[in-house]
């Protein structure tokens, strides 16, 4: 492609190249002049960048690129240095969105310098940057108005060998809002990482393995957190019961989804009033106690070894209204269990071992309910007018199951 390419066109505002070699450029500064009104861009395949590539572009707003390589060398200290890539991002004042998504950093960390004194910037997303796994102390030092940062994988962390490593103050003094450290393998994960970002909203950290537990005052400070995803992490049953979440009391939504729990903690959630969203998807517990819970929303219990349910387990429960426990061991419910939920209007109790349920299971309250599903159990008959109070019910599935087609079904 001709550096002269997009010469005259004043007007363009967005630019995309796929699949381009642009290594011929290498030392010009003139690709873009005078394309003031260029907005967004996004380079496709281009296998090496020029340090000066996006000169001239004073109205950007967002860059992303794909499938890049960005060679390391050798300085005369004996460390590594990019000649390009710590100057790529300079002088762009307007910028605010950062993606670099599949691409090679030949070498284990980056130029403190990156994004040096971009005033504009607001996100910085770092998604498969494999082999590069440490960011420098400082990197953000420059970038004042930043509030979301992914550095995040692809690979699902059974297979990831590669251990990150990030500096305890990376985020001293920002207003972060949203964090995604995502299927990462993480080495010494200091407890000072989230320290006082009183900001911060969401926090992903789905898929993580950590080399320990994580300790009990990393989400210290975090007064504004709102969504916390530790799902299939590789915290202990210790580790997790350590982690103070009633501190966290703007959280809503927890996710724990997949972490091994041989016994679900009643005071694991003690404190925690804001919480609307649990999900406990594939923990292995058998049994709930009362007053585990907090007053929720949607409470998602699908796919543990529950095999009996007391029936003061939802206690206090009055405003939940999706239930799910699906994929349990379950061979009956007791009549008063769904007593207290007078709101409810999701519960799935399918591939479970069912043989019977209780004629007045739902004669209490939940005249509210609308999907209910019984599919995938061991029912053989249902009682006469089991169903007559669900004035609401719109889906019903009871498919799977061993009914005795005869005169008394």
């Amino acid at each position: 492609i001709s550096p002269l390419a997009f010469q005259g066109a004043a007007s363009l505002e967005s630019i995309t190249l796929h699949s381009i070699s642009l290594q011929n450029i290498r030392g010009r500064i003139d690709m873009f002049t005078g394309l003031s009104s260029v907005r967004n861009i996004w380079l496709d395949g281009n296998p090496e960048l020029p340090g000066n590539i996006f000169h001239g572009l004073t109205s950007l707003r967002e860059i992303r690129i794909e499938n890049m390589v960005a060679h390391a060398m050798v300085n005369s200290s004996g460390k590594f240095c990019y000649s390009d890539f710590q100057h790529l991002f300079s002088g762009l004042q307007s910028l605010e969105v950062v993606r670099l998504t599949n691409s090679r950093i030949q070498c284990e960390t980056l130029p403190t310098l990156t994004f040096s004194n971009l005033s504009s910037l607001k996100e910085v997303h770092l998604l498969e940057t494999s082999p590069l796994k440490i960011l420098p102390i400082g990197f953000f030092h420059d970038v004042p108005v930043l509030q979301t940062f992914t550095f995040s994988e692809w690979t699902i962390y059974p297979y990831t060998t590669q251990q990150v490593t990030l500096p305890p103050m990376l985020f001293t003094g920002l207003n972060m809002e949203v964090i995604d450290l995502s299927r990462q393998y993480f080495l010494n994960i200091s407890r000072y990482l989230f320290q006082n970002l009183t900001s911060l909203q969401s926090l992903y950290m789905a898929d993580c393995l950590f080399d320990e537990d994580l300790d009990k005052d990393i989400f210290k400070g975090l007064t504004n957190l709102r969504e916390l995803y530790l799902t299939r992490t590789s915290l202990t049953q210790q580790g997790l019961s350590s982690l103070p979440f009633s501190n966290l009391k703007s959280l809503e939504t927890l996710s724990m989804a997949s972490v091994p729990l041989d016994e679900l903690s009643p005071n694991l959630f003690v404190g925690a009033e804001n919480l609307s969203v649990i999900n406990l998807f594939d923990c292995r517990f058998s049994t709930i106690q009362s007053g585990t819970f907090p007053e929720l929303l949607i409470l998602n219990l699908s796919t543990n070894a529950i095999r009996e349910i007391n029936s003061s387990a939802f206690l206090g429960l009055r405003s939940l209204t999706e239930l799910y426990l699906d994929g349990n061991e379950m061979s009956y419910v007791p009549t008063d269990l769904l007593r207290p939920i007078i709101h409810l209007r999701v519960l799935w109790l399918n591939n479970n071992n069912l043989l019977d349920l209780p004629t007045t299971l739902f004669h209490e309250q939940p005249i509210s309910l609308r999907v209910l599903r019984l599919d995938h159990n061991n029912l053989t008959m249902l009682s006469m007018g089991i169903f007559s109070n669900l004035t609401s019910l719109t889906k019903l599935s009871l498919e799977n199951n061993k009914f005795d087609c005869d005169c008394h079904l």
